[in-house]
């Protein structure tokens, strides 16, 4: 690991919490009496909360670390497809939308279409092939994808990445983090493909520590120029629930009395962005940004990587 750079200020990481809000917030204005792109998912999404607990940290410090210019080839193997779009909507040129499922492709066709956005879309599986020749991307980032793929999917999807990375690119990945590395198994079936143990429990995701985070980015031949933890003062104490889900903050959301009657009007309104503003309460009173691996109360990590050198 490289020497990194100073954390970036929980200020700084705000202020373009709120941009990206803003963006989001203007797309849904302007496009709100296009009947296509109003019926689709990602606008009903971001209409009520355009991120979510976890995304409010995960996306703005993506976006940071990225620090992605214009003119840049990007490629986003991501779950939550907002940045892209944005990246999109604010006229970066070359920017693909992908995912392991076609279940994006047709809300991302209306955009396209009706809100003259120029993103393009792709679908394949990162952790065997992307189909791109080597060294196409500038930049590329995966928000929330490769703690799912299990066994050694996530080394495979990140060598895949490095692959089609310029010599001189980046990637910014976030994943779950904890001081110690965990593997959670549940009880139910995610919508995404996995496999299941011998007690019939689904693979769901890891949790990644210091060691195994390396370990991972190592082996996949990538080398990590940047890190940030978010960690987050918990509103109960983190446990593992019944299902196998390791539950902390994102699951306790109601236990805040602001944010529980703002879901509350919100779901006996219509009114927008309740959802993401009773997250966000819980947000700011919560998260908090640190480099310390054994801080108990760290949940997430974002970092840049570069590739190792040759």
């Amino acid at each position: 690991m490289t020497s990194l750079s100073p954390l970036p200020s929980l200020h700084a990481i705000r202020q373009i919490q709120t941009q990206l809000r803003n963006r989001s917030v203007a797309f849904v204005l302007k496009n709100f009496f296009d009947s296509r792109v109003r019926r689709t998912k990602h606008f009903r999404e971001w209409y009520k909360m355009p991120m979510n607990y976890a995304r409010i940290m995960e996306l703005p410090l993506t976006h940071h670390l990225l620090a992605a210019r214009r003119s840049d080839k990007i490629l986003d193997v991501s779950s939550p497809k907002l940045l892209a779009l944005l990246y999109a909507e604010a006229g970066y040129g070359n920017v693909v939308a992908a995912d392991l499922e076609e279940y994006f492709l047709g809300d991302f066709q209306a955009y396209i279409e009706n809100a003259q956005v120029a993103v393009a879309t792709n679908v394949f599986d990162a952790a065997a092939h992307i189909p791109y020749a080597d060294g196409h991307f500038d930049k590329i980032f995966s928000v929330s994808v490769l703690e799912h793929i299990p066994f050694d999917g996530d080394v495979r999807a990140l060598r895949e990445m490095l692959r089609v990375l310029s010599p001189m690119g980046a990637i910014v990945i976030t994943l779950p983090a904890f001081k110690d590395y965990t593997e959670e198994w549940i009880s139910d079936s995610p919508y995404w493909k996995s496999v299941q143990n011998d007690e019939g429990q689904t693979f769901f995701q890891r949790r990644y520590d210091q060691t195994t985070l390396l370990e991972r980015v190592t082996a996949a031949g990538g080398v990590i120029k940047d890190l940030v933890l978010v960690g987050e003062q918990p509103v109960e104490a983190p446990r593992r629930g019944p299902d196998g889900r390791m539950l902390h903050n994102s699951y306790y959301i109601d236990r805040v009395f602001g944010a529980r009657l703002l879901k509350r009007i919100s779901r006996l309104s219509r009114l927008p962005l309740l959802d993401y503003f009773a997250e966000s309460l819980v947000s700011k009173r919560c998260h908090y940004l640190t480099s310390d691996w054994q801080d108990p109360n760290i949940r997430q990590v974002a970092l840049r990587i570069g590739k190792a050198p040759a």
